[in-house]
Protein backbone atom coordinates (compact mmCIF):
# COMPACT_ATOMS: atom_id res chain seq x y z
CA UNK A 1 0.00 0.00 0.00
CA UNK A 2 2.91 2.34 0.76
CA UNK A 3 4.11 2.13 -2.85
CA UNK A 4 0.79 3.55 -4.04
CA UNK A 5 0.56 6.27 -1.40
CA UNK A 6 4.15 7.45 -2.01
CA UNK A 7 4.05 7.20 -5.81
CA UNK A 8 3.50 10.93 -6.42
CA UNK A 9 6.34 11.87 -4.06
CA UNK A 10 8.77 9.56 -5.82
CA UNK A 11 7.57 10.51 -9.31
CA UNK A 12 6.50 14.17 -9.05
CA UNK A 13 6.09 14.56 -12.84
CA UNK A 14 3.61 11.70 -13.10
CA UNK A 15 0.05 12.55 -14.10
CA UNK A 16 -2.65 11.21 -11.79
CA UNK A 17 -5.94 10.13 -13.39
CA UNK A 18 -8.69 9.49 -10.87
CA UNK A 19 -11.05 6.60 -11.64
CA UNK A 20 -14.08 7.91 -9.81
CA UNK A 21 -16.99 6.39 -11.70
CA UNK A 22 -18.49 3.17 -10.36
CA UNK A 23 -20.34 1.03 -12.90
CA UNK A 24 -21.42 -1.73 -10.54
CA UNK A 25 -23.31 -0.60 -7.46
CA UNK A 26 -26.59 1.21 -6.98
CA UNK A 27 -26.32 4.82 -5.80
CA UNK A 28 -27.19 4.25 -2.14
CA UNK A 29 -24.69 1.39 -1.84
CA UNK A 30 -21.92 3.51 -3.32
CA UNK A 31 -22.82 6.45 -1.08
CA UNK A 32 -22.60 4.29 2.02
CA UNK A 33 -19.33 2.62 1.03
CA UNK A 34 -17.77 5.98 0.12
CA UNK A 35 -18.74 7.43 3.51
CA UNK A 36 -16.94 4.59 5.28
CA UNK A 37 -13.68 4.67 3.32
CA UNK A 38 -13.55 8.49 3.23
CA UNK A 39 -12.55 8.42 6.92
CA UNK A 40 -9.17 6.91 6.10
CA UNK A 41 -6.63 9.75 6.50
CA UNK A 42 -4.12 8.31 4.01
CA UNK A 43 -6.68 7.81 1.25
CA UNK A 44 -6.25 9.65 -2.04
CA UNK A 45 -9.00 12.27 -2.16
CA UNK A 46 -11.61 11.48 -4.78
CA UNK A 47 -15.38 11.61 -5.20
CA UNK A 48 -16.95 8.37 -6.30
CA UNK A 49 -20.09 8.60 -8.44
CA UNK A 50 -22.38 6.47 -10.56
CA UNK A 51 -25.11 6.93 -13.11
CA UNK A 52 -26.97 3.96 -11.65
CA UNK A 53 -30.28 4.55 -9.89
CA UNK A 54 -30.14 5.06 -6.08
CA UNK A 55 -31.94 1.75 -5.61
CA UNK A 56 -33.18 0.36 -2.30
CA UNK A 57 -31.85 1.66 1.00
CA UNK A 58 -29.11 -0.35 2.71
CA UNK A 59 -30.68 -2.70 5.23
CA UNK A 60 -29.04 -2.54 8.70
CA UNK A 61 -30.19 -5.28 11.06
CA UNK A 62 -29.44 -5.44 14.80
CA UNK A 63 -29.59 -9.12 15.76
CA UNK A 64 -29.86 -10.49 19.28
CA UNK A 65 -27.13 -13.10 18.68
CA UNK A 66 -25.35 -14.89 15.85
CA UNK A 67 -28.17 -17.42 15.40
CA UNK A 68 -30.73 -14.62 15.11
CA UNK A 69 -28.45 -12.93 12.57
CA UNK A 70 -28.37 -16.16 10.54
CA UNK A 71 -32.15 -16.63 10.82
CA UNK A 72 -32.75 -13.11 9.52
CA UNK A 73 -30.52 -13.82 6.53
CA UNK A 74 -32.35 -17.07 5.79
CA UNK A 75 -35.74 -15.34 6.06
CA UNK A 76 -34.60 -12.55 3.74
CA UNK A 77 -33.31 -15.06 1.19
CA UNK A 78 -36.60 -16.95 1.34
CA UNK A 79 -38.63 -13.81 0.64
CA UNK A 80 -36.47 -12.70 -2.27
CA UNK A 81 -35.98 -16.08 -3.93
CA UNK A 82 -39.61 -17.17 -3.65
CA UNK A 83 -41.28 -14.59 -5.85
CA UNK A 84 -38.70 -11.86 -5.36
CA UNK A 85 -37.00 -12.31 -8.69
CA UNK A 86 -33.64 -13.55 -7.39
CA UNK A 87 -32.01 -16.98 -7.55
CA UNK A 88 -29.66 -18.51 -4.97
CA UNK A 89 -26.79 -17.89 -7.40
CA UNK A 90 -27.43 -14.13 -7.09
CA UNK A 91 -26.80 -14.12 -3.33
CA UNK A 92 -23.53 -13.85 -1.40
CA UNK A 93 -22.81 -13.80 2.34
CA UNK A 94 -19.56 -12.24 3.56
CA UNK A 95 -17.89 -12.55 6.97
CA UNK A 96 -14.65 -11.24 8.49
CA UNK A 97 -13.34 -14.57 9.84
CA UNK A 98 -13.84 -18.15 8.71
CA UNK A 99 -15.25 -19.28 12.06
CA UNK A 100 -18.33 -17.07 11.55
CA UNK A 101 -19.57 -19.34 8.77
CA UNK A 102 -20.71 -22.11 11.16
CA UNK A 103 -23.92 -20.48 12.42
CA UNK A 104 -24.74 -19.34 8.89
CA UNK A 105 -24.09 -22.79 7.42
CA UNK A 106 -26.21 -24.55 10.04
CA UNK A 107 -29.15 -22.21 9.46
CA UNK A 108 -29.02 -22.37 5.65
CA UNK A 109 -28.79 -26.15 5.82
CA UNK A 110 -31.82 -26.41 8.12
CA UNK A 111 -33.80 -24.12 5.81
CA UNK A 112 -32.92 -26.26 2.80
CA UNK A 113 -30.74 -23.68 0.99
CA UNK A 114 -27.75 -25.05 -0.90
CA UNK A 115 -24.55 -23.10 -0.33
CA UNK A 116 -20.94 -23.07 -1.48
CA UNK A 117 -17.87 -21.87 0.43
CA UNK A 118 -15.50 -19.87 -1.77
CA UNK A 119 -11.80 -20.03 -1.00
CA UNK A 120 -12.16 -22.51 1.87
CA UNK A 121 -13.91 -25.52 3.32
CA UNK A 122 -17.29 -26.00 4.93
CA UNK A 123 -17.09 -25.89 8.71
CA UNK A 124 -17.21 -29.62 9.46
CA UNK A 125 -14.69 -30.33 6.69
CA UNK A 126 -11.98 -28.17 8.27
CA UNK A 127 -8.94 -30.06 9.51
CA UNK A 128 -9.00 -28.96 13.14
CA UNK A 129 -12.73 -29.69 13.48
CA UNK A 130 -12.32 -33.17 11.99
CA UNK A 131 -9.28 -33.80 14.19
CA UNK A 132 -11.01 -33.06 17.50
CA UNK A 133 -14.16 -34.95 16.54
CA UNK A 134 -11.98 -37.90 15.50
CA UNK A 135 -10.68 -38.19 19.07
CA UNK A 136 -14.24 -38.77 20.24
CA UNK A 137 -14.97 -41.15 17.36
CA UNK A 138 -12.04 -43.36 18.36
CA UNK A 139 -12.81 -43.10 22.08
CA UNK A 140 -16.43 -44.13 21.54
CA UNK A 141 -15.93 -46.52 18.61
CA UNK A 142 -12.69 -48.56 18.74
CA UNK A 143 -13.42 -49.95 15.26
CA UNK A 144 -12.97 -46.54 13.59
CA UNK A 145 -9.50 -47.17 12.15
CA UNK A 146 -9.64 -44.18 9.81
CA UNK A 147 -10.16 -41.75 12.70
CA UNK A 148 -7.41 -43.46 14.72
CA UNK A 149 -4.87 -43.06 11.93
CA UNK A 150 -5.87 -39.41 11.62
CA UNK A 151 -5.15 -38.48 15.24
CA UNK A 152 -2.48 -40.86 16.52
CA UNK A 153 0.22 -38.34 15.59
CA UNK A 154 -1.90 -35.16 15.59
CA UNK A 155 -0.63 -33.04 17.19
CA UNK A 156 2.84 -34.48 16.52
CA UNK A 157 3.86 -36.89 19.30
CA UNK A 158 6.58 -38.90 17.59
CA UNK A 159 4.47 -41.85 16.41
CA UNK A 160 5.56 -42.26 12.81
CA UNK A 161 4.66 -44.38 9.82
CA UNK A 162 7.00 -47.23 10.78
CA UNK A 163 5.32 -47.59 14.19
CA UNK A 164 1.90 -47.55 12.52
CA UNK A 165 2.93 -50.33 10.14
CA UNK A 166 4.13 -52.45 13.06
CA UNK A 167 0.88 -51.80 14.91
CA UNK A 168 -1.11 -52.91 11.86
CA UNK A 169 1.02 -56.04 11.53
CA UNK A 170 0.38 -56.89 15.19
CA UNK A 171 -3.37 -56.28 14.74
CA UNK A 172 -3.45 -58.68 11.76
CA UNK A 173 -1.49 -61.27 13.68
CA UNK A 174 -3.80 -60.99 16.71
CA UNK A 175 -6.94 -60.70 14.60
CA UNK A 176 -8.05 -57.59 16.51
CA UNK A 177 -8.96 -53.96 15.62
CA UNK A 178 -6.02 -51.59 15.37
CA UNK A 179 -7.08 -49.66 18.48
CA UNK A 180 -7.09 -52.87 20.56
CA UNK A 181 -3.33 -53.13 20.06
CA UNK A 182 -2.97 -50.07 22.28
CA UNK A 183 -4.15 -52.30 25.15
CA UNK A 184 -1.55 -54.92 24.22
CA UNK A 185 1.50 -52.88 23.29
CA UNK A 186 3.80 -55.80 24.12
CA UNK A 187 2.46 -57.62 21.05
CA UNK A 188 4.01 -55.00 18.76
CA UNK A 189 7.38 -56.26 17.52
CA UNK A 190 10.56 -54.22 17.13
CA UNK A 191 9.58 -51.05 19.03
CA UNK A 192 11.84 -49.49 21.63
CA UNK A 193 10.97 -48.32 25.11
CA UNK A 194 10.66 -44.69 24.02
CA UNK A 195 8.08 -45.55 21.36
CA UNK A 196 6.26 -47.75 23.84
CA UNK A 197 5.98 -44.77 26.18
CA UNK A 198 4.50 -42.61 23.41
CA UNK A 199 1.85 -45.21 22.63
CA UNK A 200 0.99 -45.53 26.31
CA UNK A 201 0.62 -41.75 26.58
CA UNK A 202 -1.68 -41.72 23.54
CA UNK A 203 -3.75 -44.54 25.05
CA UNK A 204 -4.12 -42.45 28.22
CA UNK A 205 -5.34 -39.48 26.16
CA UNK A 206 -8.05 -41.63 24.57
CA UNK A 207 -9.06 -42.84 28.03
CA UNK A 208 -9.44 -39.24 29.20
CA UNK A 209 -11.52 -38.32 26.14
CA UNK A 210 -13.73 -41.35 26.79
CA UNK A 211 -14.24 -40.17 30.37
CA UNK A 212 -15.04 -36.62 29.25
CA UNK A 213 -17.69 -37.96 26.89
CA UNK A 214 -19.29 -40.09 29.60
CA UNK A 215 -19.25 -37.56 32.44
CA UNK A 216 -19.48 -34.06 30.92
CA UNK A 217 -21.86 -32.23 28.65
CA UNK A 218 -20.72 -31.77 25.08
CA UNK A 219 -19.35 -28.22 25.48
CA UNK A 220 -17.16 -29.12 28.47
CA UNK A 221 -16.14 -32.42 26.90
CA UNK A 222 -14.92 -30.66 23.77
CA UNK A 223 -13.13 -27.91 25.71
CA UNK A 224 -11.31 -30.37 27.96
CA UNK A 225 -10.42 -32.65 25.05
CA UNK A 226 -8.81 -29.74 23.21
CA UNK A 227 -6.51 -29.24 26.21
CA UNK A 228 -5.94 -32.91 27.17
CA UNK A 229 -4.92 -33.87 23.63
CA UNK A 230 -2.45 -30.98 23.48
CA UNK A 231 -4.22 -29.68 20.38
CA UNK A 232 -5.01 -26.18 21.63
CA UNK A 233 -1.53 -25.76 23.12
CA UNK A 234 -0.04 -26.89 19.79
CA UNK A 235 -1.93 -24.15 17.94
CA UNK A 236 -1.19 -21.53 20.61
CA UNK A 237 2.55 -22.10 20.37
CA UNK A 238 2.50 -21.86 16.56
CA UNK A 239 1.21 -18.23 16.54
CA UNK A 240 0.74 -18.17 12.76
CA UNK A 241 -2.40 -16.57 11.30
CA UNK A 242 -3.54 -19.98 10.06
CA UNK A 243 -3.25 -21.41 13.57
CA UNK A 244 -5.17 -18.48 15.02
CA UNK A 245 -7.95 -19.12 12.51
CA UNK A 246 -7.98 -22.78 13.52
CA UNK A 247 -8.30 -21.80 17.17
CA UNK A 248 -11.30 -19.66 16.24
CA UNK A 249 -12.85 -22.65 14.47
CA UNK A 250 -12.37 -24.85 17.55
CA UNK A 251 -14.00 -22.17 19.68
CA UNK A 252 -16.88 -22.20 17.21
CA UNK A 253 -17.11 -26.00 17.50
CA UNK A 254 -17.82 -25.52 21.22
CA UNK A 255 -20.44 -22.94 20.27
CA UNK A 256 -22.01 -25.43 17.87
CA UNK A 257 -22.31 -27.99 20.66
CA UNK A 258 -23.92 -25.44 22.97
CA UNK A 259 -26.40 -24.37 20.28
CA UNK A 260 -27.27 -28.01 19.50
CA UNK A 261 -27.89 -28.75 23.19
CA UNK A 262 -30.21 -25.75 23.54
CA UNK A 263 -32.10 -26.53 20.34
CA UNK A 264 -32.61 -30.24 21.06
CA UNK A 265 -32.40 -30.45 24.86
CA UNK A 266 -29.68 -33.11 24.48
CA UNK A 267 -26.25 -32.11 25.81
CA UNK A 268 -24.56 -35.50 25.42
CA UNK A 269 -21.35 -35.74 23.43
CA UNK A 270 -22.56 -38.86 21.64
CA UNK A 271 -25.64 -37.07 20.26
CA UNK A 272 -23.61 -34.06 19.12
CA UNK A 273 -21.08 -36.36 17.47
CA UNK A 274 -23.89 -38.14 15.61
CA UNK A 275 -25.27 -34.75 14.52
CA UNK A 276 -21.86 -33.56 13.33
CA UNK A 277 -21.38 -36.77 11.33
CA UNK A 278 -24.77 -36.36 9.67
CA UNK A 279 -24.00 -32.74 8.79
CA UNK A 280 -20.59 -33.68 7.37
CA UNK A 281 -22.21 -36.39 5.22
CA UNK A 282 -24.84 -33.91 3.98
CA UNK A 283 -22.13 -31.38 3.14
CA UNK A 284 -20.42 -33.88 0.88
CA UNK A 285 -23.49 -34.00 -1.36
CA UNK A 286 -23.03 -31.96 -4.55
CA UNK A 287 -23.75 -28.28 -3.81
CA UNK A 288 -26.63 -26.57 -5.53
CA UNK A 289 -27.24 -29.24 -8.11
CA UNK A 290 -29.93 -27.90 -10.41
CA UNK A 291 -31.18 -25.03 -8.25
CA UNK A 292 -28.08 -22.93 -7.64
CA UNK A 293 -26.40 -22.14 -4.33
CA UNK A 294 -25.76 -19.20 -1.99
CA UNK A 295 -22.11 -18.12 -2.14
CA UNK A 296 -20.31 -17.75 1.21
CA UNK A 297 -16.81 -16.35 1.74
CA UNK A 298 -14.53 -14.15 3.80
CA UNK A 299 -14.31 -10.56 2.66
CA UNK A 300 -10.70 -11.08 1.58
CA UNK A 301 -11.85 -13.77 -0.85
CA UNK A 302 -14.63 -11.54 -2.24
CA UNK A 303 -12.23 -9.06 -3.85
CA UNK A 304 -12.88 -8.81 -7.59
CA UNK A 305 -16.29 -10.49 -7.40
CA UNK A 306 -19.78 -9.01 -7.63
CA UNK A 307 -23.30 -10.17 -6.82
CA UNK A 308 -26.78 -8.65 -7.13
CA UNK A 309 -27.59 -9.46 -3.49
CA UNK A 310 -24.99 -9.22 -0.67
CA UNK A 311 -25.03 -9.73 3.11
CA UNK A 312 -22.14 -8.41 5.22
CA UNK A 313 -22.26 -9.94 8.70
CA UNK A 314 -20.62 -9.50 12.10
CA UNK A 315 -20.21 -5.71 12.09
CA UNK A 316 -19.12 -5.55 15.74
CA UNK A 317 -16.18 -4.11 17.63
CA UNK A 318 -13.31 -6.64 17.93
CA UNK A 319 -14.71 -8.60 15.01
CA UNK A 320 -14.99 -5.98 12.27
CA UNK A 321 -12.75 -4.11 12.85
CA UNK A 322 -10.87 -7.11 14.16
CA UNK A 323 -9.36 -6.91 17.65
CA UNK A 324 -5.88 -7.52 16.21
CA UNK A 325 -6.20 -4.40 14.03
CA UNK A 326 -7.53 -1.81 16.47
CA UNK A 327 -4.19 -0.83 18.02
CA UNK A 328 -2.50 -0.23 14.65
CA UNK A 329 -3.56 2.82 12.64
CA UNK A 330 -2.52 1.25 9.34
CA UNK A 331 -4.34 -1.98 10.10
CA UNK A 332 -7.45 -0.06 11.10
CA UNK A 333 -7.39 1.75 7.76
CA UNK A 334 -7.11 -1.63 6.05
CA UNK A 335 -10.23 -2.77 7.95
CA UNK A 336 -12.11 0.24 6.55
CA UNK A 337 -10.94 -0.63 3.06
CA UNK A 338 -12.14 -4.18 3.60
CA UNK A 339 -15.62 -2.95 4.49
CA UNK A 340 -15.61 -0.72 1.40
CA UNK A 341 -14.68 -3.77 -0.70
CA UNK A 342 -17.44 -5.84 0.89
CA UNK A 343 -20.13 -3.21 0.35
CA UNK A 344 -19.19 -2.51 -3.27
CA UNK A 345 -19.43 -6.20 -4.22
CA UNK A 346 -23.22 -5.58 -4.19
CA UNK A 347 -24.91 -4.43 -7.37
CA UNK A 348 -28.55 -4.02 -6.27
CA UNK A 349 -29.22 -4.93 -2.64
CA UNK A 350 -26.96 -4.67 0.42
CA UNK A 351 -27.74 -6.03 3.89
CA UNK A 352 -25.51 -5.23 6.88
CA UNK A 353 -25.90 -6.86 10.30
CA UNK A 354 -24.38 -7.02 13.77
CA UNK A 355 -25.24 -9.08 16.84
CA UNK A 356 -25.72 -7.70 20.34
CA UNK A 357 -24.15 -10.86 21.77
CA UNK A 358 -22.04 -13.60 20.26
CA UNK A 359 -20.66 -16.80 21.73
CA UNK A 360 -16.97 -17.28 22.32
CA UNK A 361 -15.80 -20.67 23.65
CA UNK A 362 -19.43 -21.48 24.40
CA UNK A 363 -19.99 -18.38 26.52
CA UNK A 364 -22.14 -15.43 25.43
CA UNK A 365 -20.30 -12.12 25.14
CA UNK A 366 -22.00 -8.74 24.73
CA UNK A 367 -20.70 -6.78 21.74
CA UNK A 368 -20.84 -3.15 20.71
CA UNK A 369 -21.70 -2.37 17.09
CA UNK A 370 -18.76 -1.55 14.86
CA UNK A 371 -17.88 2.14 14.97
CA UNK A 372 -17.71 1.97 11.17
CA UNK A 373 -21.52 2.00 11.22
CA UNK A 374 -21.43 5.53 12.66
CA UNK A 375 -20.17 6.78 9.29
CA UNK A 376 -23.18 5.62 7.26
CA UNK A 377 -25.59 8.44 6.31
CA UNK A 378 -28.92 7.90 8.01
CA UNK A 379 -30.96 8.78 4.93
CA UNK A 380 -29.71 5.72 3.01
CA UNK A 381 -30.39 3.21 5.81
CA UNK A 382 -33.36 1.02 6.63
CA UNK A 383 -32.73 0.15 10.30
CA UNK A 384 -34.34 -2.90 11.85
CA UNK A 385 -33.97 -4.45 15.30
CA UNK A 386 -34.74 -8.02 16.29
CA UNK A 387 -37.72 -8.98 18.43
CA UNK A 388 -36.06 -12.29 19.25
CA UNK A 389 -34.72 -12.88 22.77
CA UNK A 390 -31.56 -14.97 22.91
CA UNK A 391 -32.11 -18.45 24.34
CA UNK A 392 -28.60 -18.58 25.79
CA UNK A 393 -28.40 -15.08 27.26
CA UNK A 394 -31.69 -14.59 29.09
CA UNK A 395 -30.15 -11.98 31.37
CA UNK A 396 -29.63 -9.66 28.43
CA UNK A 397 -32.55 -7.26 27.87
CA UNK A 398 -34.76 -8.01 24.89
CA UNK A 399 -34.35 -5.74 21.88
CA UNK A 400 -36.93 -3.10 21.15
CA UNK A 401 -39.08 -3.91 18.17
CA UNK A 402 -39.72 -2.01 14.98
CA UNK A 403 -37.51 0.31 13.01
CA UNK A 404 -35.72 3.38 14.22
CA UNK A 405 -33.90 6.41 12.91
CA UNK A 406 -31.66 7.00 15.91
CA UNK A 407 -27.96 6.97 15.09
CA UNK A 408 -25.62 4.52 16.78
CA UNK A 409 -23.72 7.41 18.35
CA UNK A 410 -26.69 8.24 20.57
CA UNK A 411 -27.21 4.61 21.55
CA UNK A 412 -23.73 3.96 22.93
CA UNK A 413 -24.71 4.70 26.54
CA UNK A 414 -27.36 1.95 26.43
CA UNK A 415 -24.80 -0.82 25.92
CA UNK A 416 -24.28 -2.58 29.26
CA UNK A 417 -20.57 -3.35 28.85
CA UNK A 418 -19.38 -0.22 27.08
CA UNK A 419 -17.43 1.20 30.00
CA UNK A 420 -15.95 -2.19 30.83
CA UNK A 421 -14.77 -2.73 27.27
CA UNK A 422 -12.92 0.59 27.30
CA UNK A 423 -10.82 -0.41 30.31
CA UNK A 424 -7.38 -1.84 29.66
CA UNK A 425 -4.22 -2.76 31.52
CA UNK A 426 -0.98 -2.72 29.51
CA UNK A 427 -2.88 -3.42 26.29
CA UNK A 428 -5.06 -6.18 27.78
CA UNK A 429 -8.75 -5.57 27.02
CA UNK A 430 -12.09 -7.29 27.49
CA UNK A 431 -12.73 -9.78 24.69
CA UNK A 432 -9.08 -10.50 23.97
CA UNK A 433 -7.90 -14.11 23.72
CA UNK A 434 -4.99 -14.87 26.03
CA UNK A 435 -2.91 -17.86 27.03
CA UNK A 436 -1.81 -18.81 30.55
CA UNK A 437 0.97 -21.29 31.42
CA UNK A 438 -1.38 -23.39 33.57
CA UNK A 439 -4.92 -22.63 32.38
CA UNK A 440 -4.06 -22.48 28.65
CA UNK A 441 -6.36 -20.50 26.30
CA UNK A 442 -9.02 -18.15 27.65
CA UNK A 443 -10.96 -14.94 27.04
CA UNK A 444 -10.75 -11.75 29.14
CA UNK A 445 -14.20 -11.08 30.61
CA UNK A 446 -13.60 -8.20 33.05
CA UNK A 447 -10.94 -5.67 34.04
CA UNK A 448 -10.88 -3.82 37.37
CA UNK A 449 -8.44 -1.18 38.51
CA UNK A 450 -5.20 -0.02 36.89
CA UNK A 451 -1.54 -0.94 36.71
CA UNK A 452 0.09 -4.00 38.26
CA UNK A 453 -2.47 -4.08 41.08
CA UNK A 454 -5.40 -4.21 38.66
CA UNK A 455 -7.49 -7.38 38.51
CA UNK A 456 -8.31 -9.32 35.36
CA UNK A 457 -11.06 -11.94 35.12
CA UNK A 458 -10.44 -14.54 32.42
CA UNK A 459 -12.75 -17.38 31.38
CA UNK A 460 -10.88 -20.62 30.66
CA UNK A 461 -12.98 -23.43 29.10
CA UNK A 462 -11.20 -26.09 31.15
CA UNK A 463 -11.11 -24.26 34.49
CA UNK A 464 -13.91 -21.68 34.42
CA UNK A 465 -13.50 -17.99 35.37
CA UNK A 466 -10.30 -16.98 37.14
CA UNK A 467 -9.60 -13.55 38.70
CA UNK A 468 -5.91 -12.62 38.70
CA UNK A 469 -3.80 -9.67 39.79
CA UNK A 470 -2.13 -8.20 36.71
CA UNK A 471 1.37 -8.30 38.18
CA UNK A 472 1.21 -12.07 38.68
CA UNK A 473 -1.19 -13.07 35.92
CA UNK A 474 1.41 -14.24 33.35
CA UNK A 475 -1.04 -13.68 30.51
CA UNK A 476 0.09 -13.54 26.91
CA UNK A 477 -2.14 -12.06 24.21
CA UNK A 478 -2.89 -14.40 21.31
CA UNK A 479 -2.55 -12.08 18.33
Amino acid sequence: MGNILNFEKEYPDAKVILLERNYRSAGNILKGASAVVARNPDRKKKTLWTQNEPGEKIDLYTATDEMDEARNIADTIKKNVNGGGYSLNDIAIFYRTNSQSRALEDTLRREGFAYQIYGGLKFYERKEVKDILSYFKVALNPLDTIALKRIINTPPRGIGQTTMERMEAAAREEGTPLSAILDDIDSIEDINQRTRGKLEAFREILSKVRTFSATLDSTDALSQAMEATGYMNWLTEDKKNESLSRMDNLSELVNAAAEFAERTGDASMLSFLDQASLVADADRVEDGEGGGAVKMMTIHVSKGLEFPFVFVTGLEENLFPHARSKEDVNQLQEERRLLYVAMTRARERLFLSHAESRRMLGVSQVNRPSHFLDDLPDEILNRRRSLYRSSYNAAYPASAGGTGKTSYKSKRSAWPETKEEEKSIDGLKVGMKVSHPNFKTGVIRKIEGRGDKGKITVYFPHFGAKKMVKKFAKLEVIK
